[in-house]
């Protein structure tokens, strides 16, 4: 790990906090959302898909929104439902 790990801890309550648009809704997620913090040293918890050629860069979610937003997974009617989680990052 490069030196960023550490500034990124220092500056963890200066980056800015991150907004998805999705089905018209806004969805944001603060820098101690998306990073994590390990023995002193932080990581980003984003992922990036990069398998698809001459296709926009695609990001991988996953837990750092999970986590800020509970989700309902309805299969009987194909919808997802998503509400504010009370839960601490």
């Amino acid at each position: 790990m490069g030196p960023e790990g550490p500034q990124l801890c220092e500056r963890r309550q200066s980056l800015p906090d991150l907004a998805f648009t999705i089905a018209g809704h806004v969805f944001n997620i603060s820098a101690f959302d998306y990073t994590w913090k390990f023995e002193g040293v932080c990581f980003p918890l984003f992922r990036t898909d990069e398998s698809r050629e001459n296709e926009p860069l695609r990001i991988v979610l996953g837990s750092p929104f999970l986590m800020r937003w509970y989700t309902v997974y309805n299969g009987e009617n194909l919808t997802v439902s998503l509400a504010e989680s009370n839960q601490e990052t």
